[in-house]
């Protein structure tokens, strides 16, 4: 779930319900849950991670998992449609990853989450960047390997990635459970 700045309301995307896998698309204006229709959508899924960019007036989404496994495309919404974004260059499949904009810089942010790549399966420590057309690896050393959820801002108009199963106790002890990953993310 993500919010949409650009309309002023929620968008929730998907899931895990009593009947299984959801595929369907809500907004919620503070006081009434509409149910959205589209042509297309991503696939029902659990665990993908959203975010809005104001900049584009888009939220992005990544990921998840459906029950063939992880799952690594991005979708983006437009406050009246999905559209799947072909790239060519993409962070390997996973769930329960963290995505927040930067305000700063402009650019969509995703860390960690649960991943499978070649001779790897696990919790990831990698950093990416979207800027609307590709995705872009970041190389800088980054908090432990985790899974995580993105947070509020802080007071400091700073995002956290927290905690998340994975996180060893030690770096939870040494970053107080909390890391806070740059100005405006």
């Amino acid at each position: 779930m993500t919010y949409d700045s650009a309309r002023s309301r929620m968008v929730l995307f998907g899931g895990d319900g009593p009947n299984g896998l959801q595929g369907d698309t809500w907004t919620y204006d503070g006081s009434t849950w509409t149910q959205m229709k589209f042509a297309s959508s991503p696939t029902p899924r659990d665990g993908p991670a959203m975010a809005f960019d104001p900049a584009r007036g888009r939220a992005v989404l990544f990921g998840g998992h459906d029950s063939n496994g992880r799952l690594g495309d991005t979708w983006e919404w437009d406050g009246a449609n999905w559209t799947q974004i072909p790239v060519t260059v993409a962070p390997h499949t996973r769930f329960w990853e963290s995505l927040a904009f930067d305000t700063q810089r402009g650019k969509t942010i995703l860390f960690g989450g649960d991943h499978v790549q070649p001779n790897d399966l696990g919790e990831s420590n990698d950093t990416w960047e979207w800027d609307g057309a590709q995705w872009t690896l970041r190389l800088e050393p980054g908090p432990a390997a985790r899974q995580c959820r993105r947070d509020r801002p802080s007071a400091r108009d700073r995002r956290r990635a927290s905690g998340g199963r994975g996180a060893r106790r030690a770096d939870r002890r040494k970053r107080g459970h909390a890391q806070a990953l740059a100005p405006g993310l």
